[in-house]
């Protein structure tokens, strides 16, 4: 826009005292305006009408309002350079708009005197003067008394002025023109905002393409400076122009890229990928989660962004799902692009390998499972214990699924390489060796890396074909350390590459010595005696080059190294290990919590000492124990717990409350949100002994129940026995040697046959208690209620015993659910049946809390009593997680039958169960899908409420029908067996 100097017309004198002369007035007014007049009139080369013009005006100047004179004075002051480059009508126009600004302060006036004369060292100072004084004129018009806001103005835009061409000091006065039509306050943010180093004549034409856009960027703006220099938002300008042109609200992308990393910030790939959107918000979702994608693969990238428009062209929840990495479809796709192969994936596979591999099972957990305390990172975590092999939640170190693959395979075999050769058998030897160098630490990590290697090399040689893996997995290890290091490699990391079969500078003798001692640990007959020696030629080489930081911080990538320490806490499983044979089913944790490390001295008999064929239930002989418990009971329960409690030390089950991350599902977007809820499994309960009595002296009566109805339950496994003398069927492979001994002349053998034997029954059921805040509501009298209460459930159900309901005023729901669990663990333990009580609570998807009062695998001693005793009342329902977690619990129990049981009081709710907090449709629809999860997994499951408003949700929420609402809450421990025989019997 073209700008012209305003025009004003010159005013007529108006002195104070009249026949006084200029000089004289403006001396009466202020001594200072007075003195400058007579010295600046001198100075001018104007003619004696021209002079009296100009002292007229600055006489009306001076007039004009309250310190009128300072103006006057500023203005003459200024004169002899305005009438220079302005000449004598541009002087006069610059006086006249100064008067009309001094109104009511002289501010204004001064403000804009000083700052066109700043102007006049710039050659475009007309066009830039005409800018300037027609958006100060918006301004005075807009604001008439804010003589303040008028002065600030003038001061700054005549300063950008000078700093900026015309071009772009135009667009800085249209932008600041918008701002002051918005209001007062985006005014001033404006003129607080250093817009100078910005691209000006951008943002003017992002203005115009849409002024909500412009509004939007101004606001973020302080925030944006506080992450992104000048030279970074100009770098975005095109982005924010691309999305304006389109009408789009730039907020939620400011506000991304306001508090994304610097690296994000400054990577041109993302700002090239931010033209592959068209909505703001969706862009705001992917910058968001940039720094998990796999940035060095752009082609990886714009392929899963192009797949997750073709799939959800429309959907902006499900795109927003999508670009967030919070879908399954998301993540899904991208790893199938990027080659990431997942734990989870092929957990089943790597436990097979390990088996076959070791000759036994071996318990594989996911890096991710470990306790928080740990960290999730798997190759910073503490290293192999000897127990449990541990392995990263995913891995995409590499393109391919192969080579990924081989990550975990090799990974696997490394840790099983401490069982495999020695090392473990071993440890007093080598804690003591240890023990003896001047810095114990120090030589504990030598010797892991030491003996990480010789791991590698006895497996390749064992087993050439694992040679390949190992390379690629040495190679990228290699080549990882190398690019780490800051100039030639010292003594410490010739080491490491040494073990990484990476090439050696061996022309020194000290190098050549240690590689020497290393290269002799590739024998296939090494042994971990052989390590010790190696360490012990290195050791003085070493220990004074190195720190124990240095060696122990080093990553080592796919090697976890042996955890001395942890090992040897753990020796006595493995001595138990290398005495006894495992089962099919079994691991050294399950053993730990069999057999007594100490000589297993146990003079009583204890449950489970006689085979099952042996023993006779005692439902069948129709006797019922003592409910009181007798002393020489509790002396038997306490010996067993103290067993329990000594061998728990060796047991990884006693380290810190572990957490698990689980899908959830979101019907909104119609997918899993991967990896949503956290959930923490607290072994540590709180303890309430007296309670679990307590309940079960005061219901005699219907524990009494509820053993009948659990009487009624037979065994029902038919077991194949092999090698016996009479049978249903020929056992072939004994046939066929009886056949080969009778025509050799030999004996044969009658055990030619295959009988089917009925075994005890193979159950493993979970009650799930709601711990939610509103059990804690006192439950309503009964006689209050209707007299002819009902309660839904299966037709095949026994009702012909009458209803025994016992319940003290002031009971609370928890009261109830506590009392049925009690009286169904105290059935259950004459029945035999496997079970575990657990409950939930929590607030928000990051804090599932998930007590376990009682395993399977656990005693109803007096802890668990005691546990069990102490639920209480905690916080919110998030259904869905915890129904979850008790599925994989069940899963892992390899029962046939697999019962969960849930009891709560109400529908599932959280305040983050959702976006909308008041809804009930986002909690009802994930606990659905958790539950048919559940019935894919071939765990049968149970909802038990007692919300009278039950139906509306549950008859939706549980398959086929699988609910209960109790109208009458008293009912629910008689009602618990009765479910407990529709799901076992």
């Amino acid at each position: 826009m073209k700008w012209s100097l305003p025009s004003f017309p010159i005013l007529a004198a108006n002195p104070v005292v009249e026949g006084a002369s200029v000089g004289q007035t403006l001396f009466s007014i202020n001594r200072q305006a007075g003195e400058i007049y007579e010295e600046v009139s001198e100075l001018l080369p104007l003619t004696d009408n021209q002079i009296t013009i100009w002292g007229e005006q600055a006489l009306v100047l001076a007039q004009s309002g309250w310190h009128g004179w300072e103006a006057a004075c500023t203005f003459m002051s200024t004169s002899p350079f305005l009438f220079e480059a302005l000449g004598f009508d541009g002087l006069m126009q610059r006086c006249e708009y100064a008067v009309s600004l001094s109104e009511f302060s002289s501010d204004p006036a001064i403000s804009y005197l000083q700052g066109i004369h700043l102007l006049l060292k710039d050659q475009q100072c007309s066009e830039k003067m005409a800018c300037l004084e027609a958006l100060g004129q918006d301004v005075k018009s807009s604001h008439q008394h804010a003589n303040q806001l008028l002065a600030n103005f003038f001061t700054v835009a005549s300063q950008l002025a000078l700093a900026v061409t015309v071009e772009a000091f135009t667009a800085w006065c249209e932008l600041g023109r918008m701002s002051l039509y918005r209001n007062r306050q985006a005014f001033l943010m404006f003129l607080k905002t250093e817009l100078e180093p910005l691209p000006l004549i951008d943002l003017h034409e992002m203005s115009l393409s849409s002024k909500a856009s412009w509004a939007d960027y101004l606001d973020e703006l302080p925030l944006l400076r506080k992450n992104l220099s000048s030279q970074d938002l100009c770098q975005w300008q095109a982005v924010f122009s691309h999305f304006a042109g389109s009408a789009q609200d730039l907020k939620p992308l400011l506000q991304a890229l306001a508090v994304s990393p610097s690296r994000v910030v400054r990577d041109a790939l993302i700002r090239l990928l931010m033209y592959e959107f068209t909505d703001t918000t969706i862009a705001a979702c992917f910058l968001s989660k940039y720094v998990d994608l796999p940035v060095d693969q752009p082609d990886v990238i714009r392929n899963w962004i192009s797949k997750g428009h073709d799939l959800f062209a429309g959907e902006r929840k499900r795109l927003e799902a999508f670009f967030s990495l919070e879908s399954a479809a998301a993540t899904d796709y991208l790893e199938v692009l990027r080659g990431q192969v997942n734990f989870d994936s092929c957990k089943r596979i790597l436990q097979l390998y390990a088996e076959a591999m070791a000759g036994f099972r071996w318990a594989i957990l996911s890096a991710e499972d470990e306790p928080q305390e740990q960290g999730a990172d798997y190759r910073f975590q503490s290293g192999f214990d000897g127990l449990t092999i541990i392995l990263p939640g995913q891995v995409n170190q590499f393109s391919s699924r192969e080579a990924n693959f081989l990550f975990y395979k090799h990974a696997v075999l490394h840790q099983l390489g401490y069982h495999q050769w020695g090392t473990l058998k071993a440890l007093r030897e080598i804690g003591k060796a240890i023990s003896t160098y001047p810095q114990p630490r120090l030589a504990a990590a030598l010797f892991a890396r030491i003996e990480a290697a010789r791991i590698d090399w006895r497996w390749q040689a064992e087993f050439p074909g694992t040679a390949r893996g190992y390379g690629l997995l040495k190679q990228s290890l290699g080549k990882s350390l190398r690019t780490g290091l800051t100039g030639p490699p010292d003594l410490f990391e010739q080491m490491l590459l040494t073990t990484l079969d990476e090439p050696a500078d061996a022309r020194e003798p000290e190098s050549a010595f240690m590689v020497q001692r290393l290269e002799s640990l590739r024998d296939a007959c090494s042994t971990v005696f052989d390590t010790l020696a190696v360490l012990d030629d290195l050791y003085s080489l070493l220990a004074d080059k190195m720190s124990t930081v240095v060696a122990s911080d080093i990553v080592m990538d796919y090697r976890r190294t042996l955890d001395i320490d942890g090992a040897l806490v753990n020796l006595p499983l493995f001595e138990i290990e290398g005495a006894v044979q495992l089962t099919e089913g079994e691991d050294l944790l399950q053993l730990a919590m069999k057999i007594d490390p100490a000589g297993l001295e146990i003079e009583e008999m204890k449950r489970g000492d006689v085979d099952p064929e042996q023993g006779m239930m005692m439902t069948d002989l129709d006797e019922k124990p003592d409910i009181a418990s007798s002393d020489e009971a509790q002396s038997e329960s306490d010996k067993m717990s103290g067993l329990q409690e000594a061998l728990a030390q060796f047991s990884r089950r006693n380290k810190p409350d572990r957490t698990y991350l689980y899908d959830e599902w979101d019907f909104l977007i119609e997918d899993y949100r991967r990896r949503w809820c956290k959930i923490r499994e607290i072994k540590d309960c709180e303890m309430d002994l007296d309670y679990f009595q307590a309940a079960l002296r005061d219901h005699r009566a219907l524990l009494a129940r509820v053993r009948r109805q659990l009487d009624r339950l037979k065994p029902e496994l038919l077991v194949k026995i092999k090698g016996v003398a009479e049978g249903d069927e020929i056992d072939l492979e004994r046939a066929v040697e009886a056949t080969v001994d009778r025509l050799t002349g030999n004996t044969p053998s009658e055990r030619i046959y295959v009988q089917r034997q009925r075994k005890g029954r193979d159950v493993a059921a979970l009650f799930l208690v709601d711990m939610s805040a509103s059990t804690d509501d006192s439950v309503p009298d009964s006689e209050e209620e209707s007299a002819s209460s009902t309660i839904e459930a299966p037709e095949e159900f026994d009702w012909s015993d009458p209803a025994i309901a016992t319940v003290v005023p002031g009971t609370r729901i928890i009261d109830i659910e506590k009392q049925a669990v009690i009286l169904m663990a105290e059935a259950l333990e004459a029945l035999g049946d496997s079970y575990a009580v657990c409950g939930f609570s929590g607030y928000g998807r990051d804090q599932v809390e998930y007590y376990l009062c009682k395993d399977f695998d656990q005693a109803l001693d007096h802890r668990t009593k005691a546990r069990i005793g102490g639920i209480k009342p905690c916080r919110s329902t998030r259904m869905g997680p915890a129904i979850r977690h008790s599925t994989q619990r069940l899963t892992r129990t390899e029962s046939r039958i697999k019962a969960l049981i849930i009891i709560s009081d109400g529908y599932p709710q959280d305040h983050d169960y959702g976006r909308d907090r008041n809804s009930k449709a986002y909690g009802v629809n994930d606990t659905m899908k958790a539950l048919y999860e559940a019935k894919q997994q071939g765990v049968q499951t149970y909802c038990l409420t007692v919300d009278p408003s039950g139906h509306d949700y549950l008859r939706q929420m549980c398959p086929d029908r699988q609910y209960m609402v109790i109208q009458d809450v008293h009912q629910l421990p008689d009602e618990l067996s009765k479910v407990y025989r529709s799901l076992t019997g």
